[in-house]
């Protein structure tokens, strides 16, 4: 009972948020959005070749929302996550491409299945990764993780970093926050509780700007601040068996602009402080997470 009111409370939301996207921007014509349907379709059907593959496809792309929503159902919501397909037109108008991965993400050597779903490149980039088990355990949904990139296309990798012959997520996104943008990286791993969780992030491209602020009372003088920073991650593989080592390299640079407001004129000086870093990061088997080690070995 609890499953059928779940079903019948997403289709409520989906349909909203369907007419909601709707009215905010000039709708596709149904014939155009039709198209794109078959020809997405055909498309996956043609470069897939499992038959399961083949009938969660037929599922995204039908023109009914409780059957796209079905799909859906192999990507368990976290409780903390409101997933985007919910609030964007995307699903409606079959803008997204699917794709499943053959892999590793648990104790056992059997495969299992890494659905990805993507949104079509527009201003907003969306994904999501929705991990099911091995065939011998009928695909049965685990987890999944979703992410959003601000102007810029999400990319990620698969790759063992913690050693154990699994393998984690590297997600690279561009964040928002308060009208100002930055690059992040971000390493995800299924955890015992069936769920994805965030064992590593870092910032790779950030900005910040501080108000300018008066130095006297007179209100003469001032300052203004920033912070740019700029770095790369690489990844140090071991051999097999042993954790990657995570290497953050970069360039910290603070800027310091001295205004000088007497007799109606700015005049500014310029202090630039620069900081070359590099860190290395580990696989912590107890903490479970990665964690900042002080030598490069």
């Amino acid at each position: 009972m609890r499953g059928l009111m779940g079903m019948a409370l997403m289709v409520w939301l989906l349909a909203s948020a369907w007419s909601m996207g709707s009215s905010a921007a000039a709708p596709e014509t149904p014939a155009a959005i039709e198209q794109r349907r078959v020809s997405r379709l055909v498309s996956h059907l043609k470069r897939l070749e499992k038959p399961q593959d083949w009938l969660l496809v037929r599922k995204f792309f039908s023109s009914d929302a409780n059957v796209q929503l079905n799909a859906l159902s192999n990507c368990p919501l976290p409780e903390n996550e409101w997933p985007w397909y919910l609030s964007s037109d995307h699903l409606k108008n079959y803008a997204f491409m699917v794709d499943f991965i053959p892999l590793n993400m648990d104790a056992d050597k059997r495969l299992e299945t890494l659905m990805v779903i993507q949104s079509d490149h527009a201003k907003d980039h969306y994904i999501t990764f929705c991990l099911m088990d091995d065939d011998m355990n009928a695909r049965k949904p685990l987890a999944s993780y979703s992410d959003l990139s601000r102007g810029r296309e999400i990319t990620y990798q698969i790759a063992d970093l913690t050693g154990d012959g699994s393998h984690e997520l590297i997600v690279n996104v561009r964040e928002e926050s308060n009208d100002r943008y930055s690059d992040a990286v971000r390493v995800i791993k299924p955890a015992q509780k069936r769920r994805f969780e965030l064992v590593w992030f870092a910032h790779l491209q950030e900005e910040l700007r501080w108000p300018k602020a008066y130095l006297n009372d007179a209100g003469t003088r001032a300052v203004q601040r920033s912070e740019d920073l700029s770095a790369k991650v690489r990844f140090r593989f071991n051999g097999p068996g042993n954790p990657a080592t995570l290497i953050l390299k970069g360039v910290r640079k603070y800027e310091e602009r001295v205004f000088n407001l007497e007799s109606g004129k700015e005049k500014n000086e310029i202090l630039v402080d620069r900081f070359p870093f590099e860190e290395f990061w580990r696989w912590d088997k107890k903490k479970l997470q990665f964690v900042r080690v002080f030598d490069s070995r």
